[in-house]
């Protein structure tokens, strides 16, 4: 059996006429649809949002805790170091205030005394340069 093959018909295409109502309904359309999408966008954007936030927070304790856990390892072994710094200074500086003490003397300078008293601070001097103001 042979294929029958029908002719087509040439149909004209139909123009398409828009009137202010399917105009004005299409606007409407086009702005509800948008006002639910961006209602949408927005709610994903807050969840992202605060689950960012979330996701900063808890880096955020782990830095810190991480932080100071270095902080008191580091301490545990500079502030030995510092101490035995302090004293090797203080004994240091024991020694050689005791051996200088009689050179001093010899020069005229009184030893310091024991105390640690702070002298008091000294203005300093008026310059006078020589010029004299001229009298009118």
């Amino acid at each position: 059996m042979a294929k029958q093959i029908k002719a087509r018909r040439v149909t004209k295409a139909q123009k398409i006429e828009f009137g202010p109502r399917q105009l004005a309904l299409a606007g409407l359309g086009a702005v509800s649809l948008t006002r639910k999408q961006s209602v949408r966008l927005f709610a994903a954007i807050r969840q992202e949002g605060a689950q960012l936030g979330y996701r900063l927070g808890e880096a955020s304790v782990a830095l810190n805790d991480r932080l100071y856990a270095f902080r008191d390892r580091i301490s545990g072994v500079v502030a030995p170091a510092v101490e035995r710094a302090g004293g090797a200074l203080a004994s240091a500086r024991g020694e050689i205030e005791t051996r200088l003490a009689p050179v001093l003397v010899r020069f005229g300078v009184k030893p310091a005394p024991k105390g640690r008293t702070r002298a008091a601070a000294k203005r300093p001097a008026v310059r006078r340069t020589g010029r004299t103001r001229k009298q009118a």
